[in-house]
């Protein structure tokens, strides 16, 4: 199952992540594409996301993409 962040550059991806990552959600997902407009963002999140995983010792799997075409395609939850 793939699920889809539209906007996630914000504050509040951070928070899903750790969620997903600690399994503190029933659903499981093969695939977590985070999208945002702005790849600077993208990547100051993935850096915030890294230090997650690290501290957690999971790491979901994650795509970051600015191509909204590649993050919809094939998502179950958008």
């Amino acid at each position: 199952m793939k699920l889809t962040l539209i906007g996630a550059g914000g504050f509040r991806t951070p928070v899903i992540y750790r969620a997903l990552a600690a399994g503190e959600v029933e659903t499981r997902y093969d695939e977590v594409a985070f999208y945002d407009i702005d790849q600077g963002r993208l990547d100051r999140i993935g850096c915030v996301l890294d230090g997650i995983a690290e501290e957690l010792g999971t790491r979901p799997p994650v795509t970051m993409t600015t191509n909204l075409d590649a993050a919809v395609d094939g998502a179950d939850v958008v």
